[in-house]
């Protein structure tokens, strides 16, 4: 049902709000640290990180669904998510 561009996009935007908050978080957290650039790009390779991972978890979310034991909602998730799964 959703484009492969589509479900992409939104697997990054579902991420973005957690890894802009870690960036934030590591960014506040070694402000004091004299070697800012450092800090920075701490922040910003670990942010890309909780996107990464978060888009992950987000494209696995139906089938883990699934093993749990809810064949049918997981199922539904999947023609939902999945033009493949129909």
């Amino acid at each position: 049902m959703i484009a492969p561009r589509t479900r992409a996009l939104l697997a990054a935007l579902i991420g973005f709000g957690p890894g802009l908050a870690w960036f934030a978080a590591v960014a506040v957290r070694y402000r004091a640290s004299p070697d800012r650039t450092a800090a920075l790009a701490l922040g910003a390779l670990t942010a890309l990180g909780v996107v990464g991972l978060c888009g992950v978890l987000l494209a696995w979310f139906p089938y883990t669904v699934e093993r749990l034991g809810f064949r049918r909602l997981g199922a539904w998730l999947r023609s939902w998510w999945d033009e493949d799964a129909r």
